[in-house]
């Protein structure tokens, strides 16, 4: 999709290139949608439980701009700003569709940022989150158990339905 595209008649570009070699699949991505934009990186081994690299990251200074959008395709309301990133590299693949035990760890790290974040039920004055874990490769379901996990999340003036919080 290009720069003059339009749905619910805001401006709407989607960009994709892929790569491919013996080992690897390599995509880049962007969808920009009324002045917010998600992009992707991927670099995916060719081998189901090789070595995969991720990355999504998101800029949404004007969520309120995808508004129409949202209410075109039963989403409700949207509004706020929000930017983030996260990673995933190791076995994706494998531990994604579970068709083999993956033999090589997973990892994953992330931030996200939100403010006056309305989403259908939700409301939210401000967000910060990070996280970062790690799942052992294995041969039996116990890696989970031995999984590393480090999250915080910090949210103020959260409001669910009729449910409100005020700082979490």
């Amino acid at each position: 999709l290009d720069g003059d595209s339009r749905l619910a008649g805001q401006p709407l570009a989607l960009t994709l290139q892929a790569r491919a070699d013996a080992a690897h699949l390599s995509l880049e991505g962007e969808l920009r949608a009324a002045g917010n934009r998600l992009g992707t990186s991927a670099l995916l081994a060719r081998a189901g439980d090789g070595d995969d690299r991720v990355m999504l990251r998101l800029d949404a200074p004007a969520l309120e701009q995808l508004a129409p959008m949202a209410e075109l395709l039963g989403l409700g309301t949207v509004a706020g700003r929000a930017t983030g990133e996260t990673s995933a590299e190791g076995a994706l693949r494998a531990w994604l569709d579970g068709s083999a035990a993956p033999q090589r760890p997973l990892t994953t790290r992330g931030r996200l940022s939100a403010t006056g974040l309305r989403w259908a039920g939700l409301q939210l004055g401000t967000a910060e989150a990070d996280w970062e874990a790690t799942l052992p490769g294995a041969a039996a379901n116990a890696a989970l158990e031995r999984a590393a996990v480090r999250a915080r999340l910090d949210a103020r003036a959260l409001q669910l339905a009729r449910w409100r919080v005020p700082r979490v």
